[in-house]
């Protein structure tokens, strides 16, 4: 039987947050094959691999994220059109077959991709 896929969608970058990078390493143990969204600000190191585990990032301003990310779930939330875009490409790309979303706002521009809406 083939591994499952785990894609997990972090609004943020991966390095240096341990909540997720935890994450990531429990799935690895399990023997998942697991590949991350990220932003990238550019500030972090680029490791395309995490424990085993892919690492796709996103190059992405830190400045836009902070003056789009309070509008989420209002009418003017454009951070979830683009995340939508960004989830709907990873999703086909990667034939991914679990989606973990690490924030809980999140979930919007996750269900928007998976029923393309």
């Amino acid at each position: 039987m083939p591994n499952l896929k785990i894609g997990v969608i972090v609004d943020n970058e991966f390095t240096g947050d341990l909540r997720v990078e935890n994450e990531v390493k429990i799935l690895r143990e399990a023997d998942f094959d697991v590949t991350v969204l990220c932003l990238n600000f550019g500030s972090k190191p680029r490791e395309e691999y995490f424990e085993g585990a892919k690492i796709t990032r996103i190059k992405f301003p830190k400045f836009f994220q902070s003056k789009l990310r309070p509008f989420v779930n209002t009418p003017l939330d454009v951070y979830s059109l683009l995340w939508k875009r960004f989830i709907s490409r990873f999703v086909i790309k990667n034939k991914i077959d679990v989606l973990h979303v690490h924030d809980l706002y999140m979930a919007i521009p996750v269900l928007k991709a998976i029923f393309k809406e």
